[in-house]
């Protein structure tokens, strides 16, 4: 294991060398180039930032438009649904279940936005 942890910095000590030798971007090209990456960067997170915040606000105002409809009475609970074939479910068990897609779609995306 040491055998080969010498022979990694000798590689890396040669790669310097060379860099140094050859010179291929001064320190000024370096830091402009650097300086471009961190301009695109900081542009594609607004990006990102705008896409992602429209959509949490367009589902956050669906689930709201929602549960306001279920509990001002707009929507009838009393029925059953047939999903397939011989499964059936009551028209609440449906409501409770796009409830609750809606806030998994808005806890992923509010998640997404977090980790950006």
């Amino acid at each position: 294991m040491n055998c080969k942890k010498r022979r990694f910095w000798k590689l890396i000590e040669k790669e310097i060398k060379a860099i140094k030798e050859n010179e291929l971007l001064s320190k000024k090209d370096l830091y402009d180039e650097l300086w471009r990456c961190r301009d695109l960067e900081i542009n594609n997170l607004w990006q990102k930032s705008v896409f992602l915040g429209s959509f949490i606000v367009a589902v956050g105002t669906a689930y709201c438009a929602f549960i306001g409809k279920l509990l001002s009475g707009g929507i009838k609970l009393r029925g059953i649904i047939a999903l397939w074939g011989d499964y059936y479910i009551s028209i609440r068990s449906c409501m409770h279940l796009v409830a609750f897609a809606i806030a998994f779609v808005e806890i992923a995306l509010s998640m997404l936005y977090l980790q950006m």
